[in-house]
C-alpha cells in the first residue's frame, strides 16, 4: 500500500509540473517542449541538438534527424490536434432532455390533474408534485435552448402546461434543426492558433463553457522557430571554402557516360552534326566551374 501511494504521488508531481508550465516541462517523446535551440557548433565533434544530454535527444533515433526540429515538428502537430478538440467541441453539444423531447412535463401535469390524489400535494394542481419535480430538473441541467444553443425561436426547455390533448412536435423540431444547422453558424469557424491563444469558442451551453484552449503562445512560438530561437538552421561547413576559390579544382567522376553531339555552323544552311560523342560525366563542386569534356577538366566559367 505504501509503495502504490508514493508512485502515486510521484506520478501526479510529473504531470502537475508539465501542465503547470510546459516551459518547465520534461522533455519527453511524443511532447513538445519550449527550450531555446541546442548549441550547435560545425567545428566541435559530439555537441548538437542530437547529442546525449541535449533537451531533445529522445526526439530522434537517427543521426539525419535534428532533435530540436522534431521537437519544433511536435508543437505544429499538438497544436493542430488541439484545434480539432476544439472544433469538435464546438460542433458536438451536450445531449438533449429525451423527457422534453416527449413533452413529458406536460403530459405529467395533464395526468397530475386528472389524479390529484395521487399526484399532487393537498393544495392545488398547479403545485403538484411531479410536474414540479420536472420542472425543477429541467431548469437545473438544461438552462438553454435544444442541442445547446442559447438564441432564436428555437425549441425551449419550457415546463408546459397541461391540456390540449397529446399534441407534441418537439421531435420534429429538433429533428428540423439538427439537419438544417449549417456548420458555418453559431460561431462555427476555422480558427487560427493565435485566436485559440486568446480565445475559448466552446461556449455553449452558456453555463458548461471552457474558459481557455491548450494552444498556448509559446507553443505557437515553437511551431513557428519564431527569432531563430528553437532551432538551428544547418551551417555549410564542408565545402563553404570552395564557394570562395578563384582556381578550379578537379572534376568528381559520377559513374554516368554523357553524351553529346559536334557540330559545326555552316552559313545558309545551319548547324550540321560532324560526330557524336561519349565521355564519363563529371561534376564541378565550385560554383564558378564547369566540365570541360574536350580539356577533361574543371575550368572557370
Amino acid at each position: 500500500m505504501g509503495r502504490r501511494f508514493f508512485l502515486f504521488i510521484a506520478i501526479c508531481l510529473l504531470w502537475g509540473a508539465f501542465y503547470a508550465s510546459p516551459a518547465l516541462a520534461q522533455c519527453i517523446d511524443g511532447l513538445p517542449c519550449v527550450v531555446d535551440k541546442t548549441a550547435n557548433d560545425p567545428a566541435v565533434d559530439g555537441d548538437g541538438p542530437n547529442a546525449a544530454g541535449s533537451p531533445n535527444t529522445k526526439k530522434s533515433t537517427s543521426k539525419a534527424c535534428d532533435a530540436d526540429f522534431m521537437n519544433q515538428i511536435y508543437a505544429r502537430a499538438f497544436l493542430e490536434s488541439e484545434r480539432e478538440v476544439v472544433l469538435a467541441g464546438v460542433a458536438i453539444r451536450k445531449p438533449d432532455s429525451v423527457l422534453e423531447y416527449t413533452c413529458f412535463d406536460k403530459l405529467a401535469l395533464d395526468l397530475a390533474e386528472k389524479n390529484n390524489m395521487i399526484f399532487a400535494n393537498k393544495s392545488t394542481s398547479a403545485n403538484s408534485f411531479l410536474p414540479n419535480s420536472v420542472s425543477q430538473y429541467l431548469s437545473g441541467s438544461f438552462s438553454h435552448k435544444f442541442l445547446g444553443r442559447d438564441g432564436g425561436s428555437d425549441p425551449d426547455y419550457t415546463a408546459g402546461g397541461g391540456g390540449g390533448g397529446y399534441s407534441c412536435d418537439m421531435m420534429d423540431s429538433v429533428n428540423l434543426l439538427a439537419r438544417c444547422m449549417d456548420f458555418d453558424q453559431d460561431g462555427h469557424q476555422f480558427y487560427s492558433f493565435e485566436t485559440l491563444a486568446t480565445l475559448d469558442p466552446r461556449t455553449l451551453p452558456g453555463i458548461y463553457k471552457c474558459t481557455a484552449t491548450d494552444v498556448k503562445d509559446d507553443l505557437i512560438k515553437l511551431s513557428q522557430n519564431a527569432d531563430m530561437k528553437h532551432v538551428s538552421f544547418d551551417v555549410w561547413g564542408d565545402f563553404k571554402k570552395l564557394a570562395y576559390e578563384t582556381t578550379c579544382e578537379d572534376p568528381i567522376d559520377t559513374g554516368l557516360i554523357a553524351k553529346y553531339r559536334k557540330f559545326v555552323r555552316i552559313a545558309g544552311i545551319g548547324d550540321v552534326t560532324t560526330s557524336n560523342e561519349e565521355f564519363p560525366h563529371q561534376v564541378c563542386v565550385n560554383p564558378i566551374c564547369y566540365y570541360d569534356p574536350d580539356a577533361n577538366k574543371c575550368v572557370a566559367k
